[in-house]
């Protein structure tokens, strides 16, 4: 009897994953395939301007609680972004 229970959790577990998989598919979902974000986007930008300001990463992702790599691939990302910026001067 114990055999069927299991059998029958793990059928219904993965009737719920081909749902949730054709809904993506069909784009009849409200999420977004992947990983969700570890921090948000005001918390982002918070790391970028402590990094600008002299935090080291080993700092940030210590108060953030995420790894240094997280935090080193948001300030990358930033940089990146405004690496080929040319600042316009107004008379």
């Amino acid at each position: 009897m114990h055999i069927n229970e299991d059998y029958e959790k793990r059928i219904q577990d993965l009737e719920r994953r081909v749902q949730v998989l054709e809904s993506i598919i069909n784009g009849t979902s409200r999420h977004k395939p992947g990983r969700t974000p570890i921090l948000s986007a005001d918390e982002k930008a918070e790391v970028i301007r402590k990094n600008i300001a002299g935090s080291s990463y080993f700092c940030l992702a210590k108060e953030y609680g995420v790894s240094k790599t997280t935090i080193f691939n948001i300030c990358r990302s930033y940089k990146e972004k405004n690496k080929f910026t040319i600042p316009v001067q107004t008379s």
